[in-house]
Formats: structure tokens, sequence, C-alpha cells
């Protein structure tokens, strides 16, 4: 008789595993250098300790203009990756839930805008006027005189 009440004893003497005791994790969000419309464009998502360690097979979300876009898991080193085509404005962060072992986490929001190359003018088309409006603005702010040259060869 005395084994037994010694065994439930036991048990309810056991620690369990409060939220304090969780490891704290943040997101680090790349985007690829190829962020122009049209193309396809990468983000990953680096889930790690605030010590630097990667948190390998973790479930993170990807969210695009707030909307769920996709879950994954991350791999060895604590990514995750996905690639989209970005036809407007488009604002992106990932979230990590949490898990028994890491609290939970959310990465910065980025912002990412198409590249419309047909709205670049070249220089000969910018009116003289355009760049002394710039000169002079320019020295009001700074309070300190500002010398543009600007050179129009053909």
């Amino acid at each position: 008789m005395k084994i037994y009440s010694i065994f439930i004893i036991i048990l309810l003497l056991i620690p369990f595993t409060s939220a304090t005791d969780k490891i704290s994790s943040f997101i680090i969000l790349d985007i690829s250098e190829e962020t122009q419309n049209n193309k396809a464009t990468q983000i990953t998502a680096h889930l790690q300790t605030n010590n630097g360690l990667p948190i390998q097979k973790e479930l993170i979300t990807f969210f695009i203009n707030d909307k769920i876009f996709t879950n994954k898991l991350t791999d060895k080193n604590g990514l995750a990756s996905i690639q989209i085509q970005i036809a407007e404005k488009t604002e992106i962060f990932v979230k990590f839930d949490g898990s028994k072992i890491y609290h939970e986490s959310i990465s910065e929001v980025i912002i990412l805008e198409t590249a419309n190359n047909n709205e670049i003018e070249p220089i000969e088309t910018i009116p003289n006027r355009l760049f002394l409006f710039i000169a002079v603005i320019t020295l009001g702010i700074a309070g300190s005189v500002v010398l543009y040259i600007i050179s129009r060869k053909k």
C-alpha cells in the first residue's frame, strides 16, 4: 500500500515545463535582388535562437498582404524559402507560433514594390529649371552652399 502512495506523490512532484523555460527565437527575412515586375522573387526566412543557432524542423507561416500564403518547415540550417511574383505593392512577414521548446516570434514586415523601368526618364528630358529647384531646396535644408555641376553631353 505504501508503494502506491509514494508513486502517486512522485508523479505529482514532477515539474511541468513552464513558458519561461522556453528558448527565445527570432526570424530574419532575406529577399533576392530579382525584385522586378513579372520575375520571381525568392524570400528566405531564417529561424534562429538568440545565440544564432538555427532552429530546424519547425513550422513557419508566410503572410502576404496580411493573408496566409503558405506554411513551410525549416531545414537543418533553420531556413525556409518561397518564390512569389510581385505584381503590386506587397507586404510580407513570417510568423513562428512557437513549440514546446521555443517561444513564438514574428519577423519584421517587408514591403516590396515592382520596378517599372518605363517610368525612368533620361537626363536629357529633365528641364534645367528642375535642377535649379533641387539646388535651391537643398541649399535651404542644408543651410550651406551646395554646388551642382550638371553636364548634358549627348
